[in-house]
């Protein structure tokens, strides 16, 4: 079985998400348009939103600094 590269969400997708959300849209359709797994979906809005709500920019900068303290 050949594993497929990850590819990280970009600044874009995240911004896509968030418009979806406010409009009230289910995950199921948020991942079909961007073409992603439905649990990436999920798994970004759970690790990236804070107290009101998802916001695509802290979720950007959420996810640099997860990434750069693997690297450290």
């Amino acid at each position: 079985m050949r594993k497929e590269k990850y590819l990280h969400l970009t600044n874009a997708e995240r911004e896509e998400i968030n418009r979806f959300l406010a409009k009230n849209k289910p995950l199921v359709e948020i991942a079909k348009h961007l073409g992603r797994s439905s649990s990436t979906i999920s798994r970004e809005i759970r690790r990236n939103s804070g107290k009101t709500g998802y916001r695509a920019f802290s979720a950007s900068k959420r996810s640099q600094a997860a990434a750069s303290s693997y690297r450290n």
